[in-house]
C-alpha cells in the first residue's frame, strides 16, 4: 500500500488551555538536528512511495505530521485518564477528623509563622503518625462464669451478656437446666466481671480503632509499593461542591502531593511532606461555567510568588485564602463553616467551599496531558522533531535509512570495543546496541526475560556518560527501573538520580549528587583529560593483547590438526615432522627464534653478501668504525697541522707583556695589523717633519687655519676663476694712487651708474663726482680710458683679487712665518696656488694629537695600555723633542711590539686548535687509526700525523660496507633476531666468509621445528587464566577511563553560575528544614529555580513514564539519549518520551505483556484515527493495545534480541524458548547450579 506525504503547513492552530508549569521540570539538554533530507519515506516494512524532497518540504511535513500525531495523543489521553471531580470515585481516602483520639496517632499542626529552621537533618515536615497500637486482652473470666457467656468478650465495641440459663451435667451423669440467677455468688461475679470488661473497653476502643486505622494504612502501603508509578498519595483540603445544569464537582482544590513512610522497627507510617509545594487543583473547574477564566491564571501566580500561605493542616491563612477564592470564581461562590452532603442536594447549587482535610490516593494522570500540551506548545517553536518521531510518523530521516538487521555489519567485538566504552562485561549484542546507537540514533531491543536487559542499560550508561551525553531512562512501571541506579559503577552514581515512588529517597540522592559534583568540580578538567588519554593507550594496549590471547587460545585449541603455513604454503604436522627428522644436522644451522610463517627474509644472493662482508670488513675494522671513528673531514688537514707546527717554532721578538692587560683574540688580528700600519706611517710623518711644522703640531689652531687660510685660498681660487674672462678680454691696470678697497667700491659704482646709463659712461657722466673722474682718469683698460660696464667690472675684479691675495700673505705671515715657517714672499705672486699645495700637510700637522687620541681608542679595547707603552713626557716640556719620540715610538717599537702580540695570538691560536684536535678524538683504543693520530698531534711530529691520517681515511672509506652489512642485518633481524645477532658476532660458522648450506632449506626447518614445538609447549588453560586477568583489567581501566572522561566532561560543562546555582540549592535545602512555615513555598520556588539553572549538572535521569510526564517541560529540556525499559507495556504516551530526546534505545519484548486497552470506546478511537493520523504508518493500530514497543519494530527496523539467559537453568527456559523465541535464547547457567 503507497503512503502519500500530505502536509497542511497553513493549518489552524487549535487552542491551547494555559496549564500552570510544574516546577519540577528542571532537566534541560541542547537539541540537536539530524542534517538534510533527500526522501520521504513510509514504514520500512511496507511497499512505500519514494518522494523527492528538499530539506525544507521534508521538515514541514515531519513537523505536521507530529503535530497531528500529539493531538491524538491528547485526545487519546483524555479519553484513557477522564479527571475526577466526585469525591466519591476515588477509591482510597481517608479523612482526618474521623481519626481517633489516640496517642498512636499524631497530625502536625501548621501555622505560617512556624519556620523551624535548623532541623534540616531530619528531612521535610512529618504530617502524621500512625504507630501501630498495643491491643490488650479484656478481664480473665472469673471460674463461676466459665460457660455462662454469649459470644466472646474481645470485642470491645459489643458488650458481652450471659445466658439467663444453659444445661449443667452433674457428676452421676444426669443433665439438669439451671438458671444463671440461680447461684447469688455467681450474680455478683458476673456484675464485678462486667464492671472490670466496661472499664477496660472504654480503654480499648480507641486503640482498636486506630488499630483499624493502621491497617488501612498497611494495606495503602502496599498498594504503593506496587504501583506507586500508578498512583501518588495526596493530602489535600477545601472541599468544593458546586452542581449546575450539565454538571457538578465534589472535589478538593488544594492538593499537597506527600510521601508514605513505613517504619518497621517501631513500627509505624510516617506521613512526610515531599519538596512540592501545594497546588491548587483547578483541572475539576475545566468544564465549570466560570464568569473569569482569567482568574485562575491570576491566583497561580498569586500562590507561585508566595503572596498567600495555604495547607491543608493550616488554618487562618488557608481558611481566608478559600474565602477569597470562593468568591473570585462564582459571583454567589462563598466559604461554608459546615460541609454539605451532596447526596442530600438535588438541582443546582452555588459554589461553596469548606474545610475538611484528607488523604487521596490519585492516579498520576493529569501529568500526560499537560506533557502532550507542551509538547504541542514547543513544536511550534523547534526547528526539527527528533529523528525517532519522524521515523514513526513515516517520514525517514536520512541517518535513519538502512537502519536494519540485514544492512548493517557490527564487524569484531574488539573494534566495537575501541570505540565503546563498557564499565561491566559485556557481549556481542551490547557492542551492537552502542555502534548502531552511534551510527542511527534509533536502536530497538528486544529483552526476553533473565537476558540482561538492566545490565546491558547500566553498560549504555557508563558508555554515554564517557561521551559527555545525558541520558534519560524511563519506563511503564518504577520495578524496571528501582535498581538501575545501583548497576551503575559507585564513581558514577553520584551523577544518576532515580525519581521513583520515594520522593525522600530522590532527594537525598539528589543532594549526595549535589555535594559530590561540587567537591569534584575542583579538579581540572585538563588533567583528567590528560589521566583520560593516558588510560586510552593502555587499554589500547590491553586489546591488543586480548585480540593476540584470543588467536592463540583458537590456535592452540586446533593445533593438532591444523597445517602449518609457512610463505604462504601448507604443511600438514605429519610431513611438517617427517621433514624435521630428515634436515637435523644439514638443515638446523639456523638460529632460532624466527618470525612465524614469514619467507627468508633476504634473498640467498643478499645473504652470501652478508657472509661476504665478514672477509671484507675485518672485526678489528668494524670495532674501529663502530666507536664513533671521526670523519676526517673534521679534523685538521696535514698541511695545516704542519703551518701549525711550523708557527708554533717562532720566536715573538719585540713582544712587551707589560703593554697589555689583557691578551687580544684572534678576531682582533686585522684591526691590530690595520693599527701597526697606521702608527707606522704616523710615526713616519712626525719624524719626516721641520721644526715648524712640529711647532704646528704643538701649538697650531685647526680653526684659525681653516678660517683664515683655507677658505680664503679656495674662495680666491673661485674669484680668479669667474674673473678670469673679464680680466683676460680687457687688460685692466688700476691706478696707481689710493688703496685696493677704494678701487675696488669706485669701479663697483662707476658699472651700475654705466649700467643705469645704457652700458656706457660719457664724460657729463662723472662731471660731479670727483673721485670717479680722477679713477677713469687714472684707470685703464685694453681699449684705453675705461667707459662701460665690462671695462668697471674688470677693473673691480682686479682690485678685489689684488685685495684678497696681500689678506692671504698677512694671515700667512701670523700663522706660519711668526713660528718659523716660510715667509710670506715665498707663496710667490699666486699665494692662493702654493696655499693650496701646502694645505693637506698643515691640515695632516694640525690633525696629529687627533690621530694620536684615535690610535689610542683603537688599541684600548685590546688591553693596550698606552701610558705603559708610550711613557710620559719630559719634565723639559721640549715639545719638538717629545713628538720625535713618539714619531720613533710610532714607527718602530709600537708596530713591532704589535707584530709581536698578533704572533703571540696566533700561536695561542695554533695550540687551541691543536688541543681541541686532540679532545674532539675522546678517549682512544690503542693501537687503532685514531689513536695514531691523537698521538701524532701530541708529539707534534707531522709526518707521523700525515701517515696516520692517511690511514685515518682509508678506514672511513670502510664505511659503506658497514652501512650495507647494518642494513642486511636489520632486515634479518626483522624475523629471524637470533641469526642476525650470530652473524654480528661472527659467532662459529657465522663468521666465516661463505653460506655454512643452503639457506631456504634451512629456513623451512626451522619454522616448522619452531611450530612443532610451540604446539606442543601451549597451555591452554594458562591462556584462559591470562585472558581472563587481561578481562579484569580491561574492566577497571576501562571504568576509570570512563570516570575521568565523564567528569572532565561535567566539569567543563558546569560553568561559575551553575556552580553558584547548585551550592545555592543546597544551602536553600538546608535552610527549608522540615519545610513549614510562611518561607517555605518560596524556599521550594527558589530551589526548583536555582536546580533548573544546574540542570546540566546532574547528566542520568531515572524516571518512570507518569514521572517524566509530570516533571519534564520539552520546551526547556532536552536529553542526548532516552532510554525506554519495558517498552512493550508502554502504551502510545510512552511517545512523549521520543520527543525529549536525540536518540532513543527502545527495550522491550513483543511475547510478554503488552497494553490491555480495556474499558476504551473503539469508535471513539477510530474517529480519531480518521481524523489525525491519516499519512502515519499503520494509523489503525494506534489503540489502546498498541505499545511504543510495537510502533518502534515497525519504524526503527529489525531488533537486536539479548540471548544470553542467566536468570534460569536450561530446563526452566526451555519451555518458552522453543514456544516464544525459536530457541534462539542461549541459557548460560548449569542445570546443577
Amino acid at each position: 500500500m503507497s503512503q502519500r506525504p500530505s502536509a497542511r503547513p497553513g493549518a489552524k492552530k487549535e487552542r491551547q488551555d494555559t496549564l500552570p508549569q510544574d516546577c519540577s521540570s528542571f532537566l534541560e539538554p541542547e537539541g540537536a538536528g539530524y542534517g538534510s533530507a533527500k526522501r520521504l519515506e513510509a514504514n520500512p516494512r511496507s511497499p512505500r512511495r519514494t518522494t523527492m524532497l528538499d530539506r525544507g518540504e521534508w521538515m514541514s511535513v515531519a513537523r505536521e505530521r507530529t503535530r497531528r500525531l500529539f493531538r491524538f495523543l491528547k485526545e487519546y489521553a483524555a479519553i484513557r485518564f477522564p479527571y475526577i471531580c466526585d469525591l466519591n470515585e476515588v477509591r482510597w481516602k481517608l479523612r482526618l477528623d474521623e481519626l481517633p483520639r489516640h496517642s498512636g496517632i499524631t497530625v502536625l499542626r501548621i501555622t505560617a509563622d512556624d519556620e523551624r529552621e535548623g532541623e534540616e537533618n531530619d528531612g521535610p515536615a512529618i504530617l502524621m503518625r500512625i504507630r501501630r497500637p498495643r491491643l490488650s486482652r479484656p478481664p480473665e473470666l472469673p471460674p463461676a462464669l466459665q460457660g455462662w457467656l454469649e459470644g466472646t468478650p474481645d470485642d470491645p465495641f459489643k458488650e458481652p451478656a450471659v445466658l439467663a440459663e444453659r444445661s449443667i451435667l452433674d457428676s452421676d451423669g444426669t443433665t439438669r437446666i439451671e438458671p444463671f440467677e440461680a447461684d447469688p455468688a455467681r450474680v455478683q461475679a458476673w456484675h464485678a466481671w462486667r464492671e472490670r470488661w466496661r472499664n477496660w473497653a472504654q480503654q480499648e476502643r480507641p486503640a482498636r480503632e486506630a488499630m483499624e486505622v493502621y491497617e488501612r494504612f498497611y494495606e495503602l502501603h502496599s498498594e504503593l509499593q506496587r504501583e506507586g508509578e500508578r498512583y501518588e498519595l495526596l493530602l489535600a483540603d477545601g472541599i468544593l461542591f458546586w452542581r449546575w445544569e450539565q454538571g457538578f464537582i465534589h472535589f478538593p482544590v488544594i492538593m499537597l502531593p506527600v510521601q508514605l513512610e513505613f517504619r518497621p522497627d517501631v513500627p509505624e507510617f510516617i506521613v512526610r511532606e515531599t519538596d512540592r509545594n501545594p497546588e491548587l487543583h483547578t483541572t475539576i473547574l475545566r468544564d465549570a461555567p466560570l464568569s473569569n477564566r482569567a482568574a485562575l491564571s491570576s491566583i497561580h501566580e498569586e500562590i507561585k510568588q508566595g503572596a498567600c500561605f495555604l495547607h491543608p493542616l493550616e488554618g487562618p491563612d488557608t481558611t481566608e485564602f478559600l474565602k477569597s477564592l470562593a468568591r473570585r470564581l462564582a459571583p454567589d461562590g462563598e466559604f461554608a463553616d459546615e460541609p454539605i452532603e451532596p447526596q442530600k442536594v438535588s438541582g443546582p447549587h452555588p459554589l461553596r467551599i469548606w474545610r475538611s482535610p484528607l488523604l487521596l490516593l490519585m492516579p498520576r494522570t493529569q501529568g500526560y496531558a499537560r506533557a502532550v500540551e507542551r509538547v504541542l506548545n514547543d513544536l511550534d517553536q523547534r526547528a526539527d522533531p527528533p529523528a525517532a518521531l519522524c521515523s514513526v510518523v513515516g517520514v525517514q530521516p536520512p541517518a535513519m535509512r538502512g537502519a536494519s538487521s540485514d544492512s548493517y555489519s557490527a564487524g569484531d567485538d574488539l573494534d566495537l570495543l575501541r570505540k565503546v566504552f563498557f564499565v561491566k562485561r559485556w557481549n556481542h549484542e551490547q557492542l551492537q546496541i552502542a555502534a548502531r546507537l552511534n551510527r542511527y540514533g534509533c536502536v530497538l531491543v528486544q529483552g526476553p526475560p533473565g537476558t540482561g536487559k538492566t545490565h546491558t542499560i547500566a553498560n549504555l550508561i557508563g558508555h554515554l556518560l564517557a561521551e559527555g551525553k545525558s541520558v534519560l531512562v524511563t519506563a511503564y512501571t518504577s520495578k524496571a527501573l528501582r535498581v538501575v541506579r545501583e548497576y551503575i559503577p559507585e564513581p558514577l552514581r553520584p551523577l544518576a538520580i532515580s525519581v521513583l515512588d520515594d520522593d525522600l529517597a530522590s532527594r537525598r540522592q539528589l543532594e549526595e549528587a549535589v555535594q559530590a559534583i561540587t567537591s569534584r568540580l575542583n579538579d581540572d578538567a585538563r588533567d583528567l583529560h590528560r589521566q583520560a588519554d593516558k588510560l586510552t593507550k593502555q587499554r589500547e594496549h590491553l586489546l591488543r593483547e586480548i585480540a593476540r590471547l584470543r588467536t592463540e587460545l583458537v590456535e592452540a585449541i586446533g593445533s593438532e590438526y591444523r597445517p602449518i603455513v609457512i610463505a604462504g604454503r601448507e604443511y600438514p604436522p605429519s610431513e611438517a615432522a617427517r621433514r624435521v627428522a630428515e634436515g637435523v644436522g644439514r638443515d638446523d644451522w639456523i638460529p632460532g627464534p624466527v618470525e612465524p610463517g614469514a619467507p627468508l627474509p633476504l634473498s640467498p644472493a643478499e645473504l652470501a653478501e652478508l657472509y661476504r662482508l665478514n672477509r671484507d670488513l675485518p672485526e678489528r675494522e668494524e670495532r674501529e668504525l663502530r666507536a664513533t671513528l671521526p670523519d676526517p673531514k673534521t679534523l685538521l688537514d696535514p698541511s695545516e697541522f704542519e703551518e701549525l707546527r711550523d708557527l708554533l717554532r717562532l720566536s715573538p721578538d719585540g713582544h712587551h707583556a707589560e703593554w697589555w692587560e689583557r691578551e687580544p683574540t684572534v678576531e682582533d688580528i686585522p684591526a691590530l695589523q690595520e693599527t701597526a700600519r697606521a702608527a707606522r706611517e704616523l710615526g713616519e710623518f712626525l719624524q719626516t717633519a721641520e721644526p715648524w711644522e712640529l711647532t704646528l703640531v704643538e701649538e697650531g689652531e685647526p680653526s684659525l687655519f681653516i678660517e683664515h687660510l683655507f677658505k680664503p685660498s679656495e674662495a680666491l681660487q673661485q674669484l680668479e676663476r669667474s674673473a678670469s674672462p673679464l680680466v683676460i678680454a680687457h687688460q685692466p691696470s688700476l691706478p696707481p694712487w689710493g688703496t685696493l678697497e677704494e678701487h675696488e667700491q669706485t669701479a663697483r659704482e662707476l658699472a651700475e651708474i654705466a649700467e643705469r646709463r645704457g652700458g656706457r659712461l660719457s664724460r657729463w657722466n662723472t662731471v660731479w663726482n670727483r673721485r670717479h673722474r680722477r679713477f677713469i682718469g687714472s684707470a685703464r683698460v685694453a681699449a684705453g680710458r675705461p667707459e662701460t660696464v665690462e671695462h668697471f667690472q674688470a677693473l673691480a675684479a682686479k682690485a678685489a683679487i689684488q685685495n684678497r691675495r696681500q689678506q692671504l700673505r698677512n694671515a700667512w705671515t701670523y700663522l706660519v712665518t711668526q713660528r718659523g715657517g716660510p715667509s710670506a714672499d715665498d707663496l710667490g705672486p699666486q699665494p692662493e696656488r702654493t696655499i693650496a699645495r701646502r694645505a693637506p700637510r698643515i691640515r695632516r700637522l694640525l690633525s696629529v694629537k687627533e690621530e694620536i687620541r684615535c690610535l689610542q681608542g683603537k688599541l684600548r679595547p685590546f688591553g693596550f695600555n698606552w701610558d705603559r707603552a708610550c711613557g710620559r713626557p719630559t719634565l723639559q716640556r721640549d715639545a719638538q723633542h717629545d713628538l720625535r719620540r713618539l714619531g720613533k715610538f710610532l714607527s718602530d717599537a709600537l708596530p713591532e711590539g704589535l707584530n709581536a702580540m698578533i704572533l703571540v695570538v696566533r700561536q695561542r691560536d695554533a695550540e687551541r686548535r691543536i688541543k681541541e684536535a686532540k679532545s674532539r678524538l675522546g678517549d682512544v683504543v690503542p693501537g687503532t687509526a685514531v689513536a695514531a693520530v691523537k698521538d701524532a698531534l701530541g708529539r707534534q711530529d707531522a709526518a707521523a700525523y700525515r701517515r696516520a691520517y692517511a690511514r685515518l681515511c682509508e678506514l672511513y672509506a670502510k664505511h659503506v660496507h658497514l652501512h650495507r652489512r647494518e642494513e642486511l642485518l636489520e632486515r634479518l633481524s626483522r624475523f629471524a633476531p637470533a641469526w642476525a645477532e650470530a652473524i654480528r658476532a661472527r659467532r662459529d660458522m657465522h663468521g666465516d666468509d661463505t653460506l655454512p648450506g643452503d639457506p631456504q632449506a634451512a629456513w623451512l626447518w626451522r619454522q616448522l621445528h619452531q611450530e612443532l614445538v610451540r604446539r606442543s609447549e601451549v597451555s591452554i588453560q594458562e591462556l584462559q587464566n591470562q585472558l581472563e586477568q587481561c578481562m579484569e583489567q580491561l574492566y577497571q581501566i576501562t571504568q576509570q577511563l570512563v570516570e575521568c572522561r565523564t567528569w572532565a566532561h561535567q566539569i567543563e560543562k558546569i560553568g561559575p553560575a551553575e556552580r553558584q546555582a547548585l551550592t545555592g540549592w543546597l544551602d536553600t535545602m538546608r535552610r527549608l528544614g522540615k519545610g513549614t512555615g510562611r518561607s517555605a513555598p518560596r524556599l521550594r520556588e527558589k530551589a526548583s529555580r536555582l536546580l533548573a539553572q544546574a540542570k546540566e549538572a546532574v547528566p542520568v535521569w531515572i524516571m518512570p513514564l507518569a514521572r517524566v510526564a509530570e516533571q519534564i517541560d520539552p520546551t526547556t529540556t532536552r536529553f542526548d539519549v532516552v532510554i525506554v525499559d519495558e517498552a512493550s507495556q508502554c502504551d502510545l504516551l510512552g511517545l512523549i518520551a521520543f520527543y525529549i530526546a536525540d536518540q532513543v534505545v527502545v527495550v522491550g519484548d513483543h511475547e510478554q505483556v503488552s497494553p490491555e486497552g480495556v474499558g476504551q470506546r473503539l469508535d471513539t478511537i477510530e474517529h480519531l484515527q480518521d481524523e489525525y493520523l491519516r499519512d502515519i504508518p499503520n494509523a489503525h493500530l494506534y489503540d489502546g493495545r498498541r505499545s511504543i514497543y510495537d510502533i518502534a519494530r515497525e519504524s526503527f527496523g529489525g531488533a537486536l534480541m539479548l540471548t544470553e539467559h542467566f536468570r534460569c537453568v536450561p530446563e526452566i527456559i526451555a519451555f518458552s524458548n522453543r514456544l516464544c523465541y525459536n530457541g534462539r535464547i542461549r541459557p548460560l547457567r548449569e542445570s546443577s547450579s
